[in-house]
């Protein structure tokens, strides 16, 4: 991250828009009380169930332009991201798979061709929203996120944090397919498909239903993955690389929502700050750039 007085730098090493643009004072005094909402009635928003009124109107505002700007391709991902934060939000998360441990995680639907993001919102853990069917918290996510493209017969691919049986019997009610990773650990799983010690490398075993297909697939010597899916509904296999088709479709769409974040990372307007909406903005600035570059 370069210091801000590097940027308005007058010694030949700063960015002459910056200083085109206004002064460095005046871009300090602008990042010390830029806010985003009414500090009024933020407080009764809040109560009201907001947790992220602070900055709430604001980001729905740019998922509103982001949806009546772009219409998705017919697969599209679901996915977090982790937004670099270490100060005081209480609803500051912790993840050691991501390269910054500490942030505020937002959820995303992307489009899997070219990572527009078409849909968010901010993770505040267990909320008190309406569940009458009593679905798991990854399930109200995804339902969440895919809600502006129910009945478009689209597909979803995510990870093993969302994948369930739940969850596709869920979509298909809303028109929508799914593929995605399943955790070992699910009861779901019948006994028969899991391979043993002694199962050969690149051998598959499947599992059908009249709506989902399960499989397990052997990459590795005592390693193995579940997929499920929705989509598909055959045992084809790729001849060249003994690969069956769930696996390939699914690493060819997976990545919608970390390519975004690898665009945005390019060129980052993030600064540090104390102020969680901050924090959000910024992110919010980088993805506006990607997605005018898809548009």
């Amino acid at each position: 991250m370069e210091d801000v007085e590097g940027l308005f730098a007058t010694d030949g090493t700063g960015r002459d828009i910056f200083r085109a643009t206004m002064s460095l004072k005046r871009f300090l005094f602008l990042l010390s009380i830029i806010r985003f909402d009414n500090i009024h009635d933020r407080d009764d928003r809040k109560e009201s169930g907001d947790r992220v009124a602070p900055i709430s109107e604001l980001f729905q505002m740019f998922l509103v332009n982001s949806q009546s700007n772009y219409s998705m391709s017919e697969y599209s991902t679901v996915d977090e991201m982790l937004v670099p934060f270490r100060g005081r939000c209480s609803f500051r998360m912790y993840m050691k798979s991501k390269p910054n441990k500490y942030g505020l995680k937002v959820m995303c639907l992307c489009d899997a061709k070219n990572h527009y993001l078409y849909n968010a919102f901010i993770y505040c853990g267990k909320n008190n929203v309406p569940n009458p069917k009593k679905f798991a918290i990854p399930t109200l996510n995804v339902l969440e996120l895919v809600t502006p493209i129910f009945n478009s017969n689209r597909n979803i691919t995510g990870d093993n944090w969302f994948s369930s049986i739940e969850l596709i019997t869920e979509l298909k009610r809303h028109g929508l397919t799914y593929v995605g990773t399943l955790r070992k650990n699910k009861r779901d799983i019948p006994s028969q498909i899991v391979p043993n010690k002694q199962t050969e490398v690149n051998t598959t075993k499947f599992a059908f239903t009249k709506d989902i297909t399960l499989l397990s697939f052997v990459p590795k010597k005592n390693r193995y993955v579940l997929l499920l899916s929705s989509m598909h509904h055959t045992n084809t296999i790729n001849p060249e690389n003994s690969k069956p088709e769930i696996i390939e479709f699914y690493n060819q769409t997976k990545v919608g929502v970390d390519a975004l974040d690898q665009k945005c990372a390019v060129y980052s307007t993030h600064r540090r700050t104390r102020r969680w909406p901050l924090a959000i903005f910024y992110p919010m600035l980088d993805i506006a750039s990607v997605n005018s570059r898809v548009l």
